[in-house]
């Protein structure tokens, strides 16, 4: 409801995650032997924009760097075969429209 009203997401099921997120998070707040807070709706309407970021943080993942595994050489290789399906694949498609276009001109004349 709190999620709702402040905009925070939107879609539903964003929504029921970040609702279960938060729920786990201030239910191990009160299993711990830290002061508790007196009222669970005073304490969730005052950390639910802090733990929105942490949230979205977490399912985000702002990870800039990529961190690289094993060989760091370029395999040329397998860019060309990656590559060679979809120049194949424009020129079924450039034939096809062609086709068409073909066939629409004779329509109209």
């Amino acid at each position: 409801m709190l999620t709702r009203k402040k905009g925070y997401f939107q879609y539903q099921d964003e929504r029921e995650d970040f609702a279960v997120y938060l729920a786990t998070t201030v239910y191990n707040r009160y299993r711990s032997n830290e002061e508790q807070p007196k009222s669970v709706l005073n304490y969730i309407k005052s950390v639910i924009g802090y733990k929105k970021i942490d949230y979205t943080k977490e399912q985000w993942q702002q990870n800039i760097t990529p961190e690289i595994i094993g060989d760091n050489k370029y395999n040329y290789e397998l860019e060309d075969k990656l590559i060679q399906p979809s120049v194949s694949l424009l020129k079924v498609e450039f034939r096809e429209y062609i086709n068409q276009l073909f066939s629409v001109i004779r329509k109209e004349v």
